[in-house]
């Protein structure tokens, strides 16, 4: 028996109004176990401060996104493709 696939269209909302909007000028990316972790934050660097030979600026957590591995990949091969299309 051949398993059917059914062809999903997704909607996006497109009303500038509705969607909720973070800054983020920094992303620390990890993975535990099967997920990866996406930690989007907002670094002011001029509140950054010396702390010995390096300077430090705290980072505000803005939102963490958490998705699958197999979706991260596909996220990145996303973004490449988005920004060979867009050139230098």
């Amino acid at each position: 028996m051949s398993e059917q696939r059914t062809e999903i269209r997704i909607l996006y909302p497109t009303d500038p109004r509705t969607l909720p909007r973070v800054y983020s000028n920094h992303v620390n990316v990890y993975a535990l176990n099967e997920e990866v972790y996406l930690d989007f934050c907002s670094i002011e660097p001029q509140r950054s401060e010396d702390v010995g030979p390096v300077k430090q600026a705290e980072a505000a957590l803005q939102i963490r996104v958490v998705i699958t591995k197999q979706h991260a990949e596909r996220l990145l091969q996303a973004v490449k493709e988005m920004l060979d299309r867009s050139g230098p």
